[in-house]
């Protein structure tokens, strides 16, 4: 496995940790940085976990909807910058 494939995998996992154990504000550290360097489903899968754990106390899916966001905002700087 390549370093950015581990990296990605570790992200990806913190943000599914953070999901479960961590504060709000921390998935988006996860769901920032995979989208800025990776074109990541996992952000969407981790913001629709978050919506799904959290669906009592949230009734928009806030997590899910600021994923897309962010990944369609950081699509232009991921084309631009990021080449891989």
């Amino acid at each position: 496995m390549s370093v950015e494939n581990s990296l990605r995998v570790f992200l990806a996992l913190f943000g599914f940790w953070a999901a479960l154990f961590g504060p709000p504000w921390l998935i988006f550290i996860p769901i920032v940085l995979l989208s800025m360097r990776f074109r990541a489903g996992e952000v969407m899968a981790l913001g629709l976990f978050t919506d799904f754990l959290w669906a009592p106390a949230l009734h928009v899916p806030l997590f899910l909807i600021s994923s897309i966001v962010i990944l369609w905002a950081f699509e232009p700087l991921r084309k631009e910058l990021l080449i891989s």
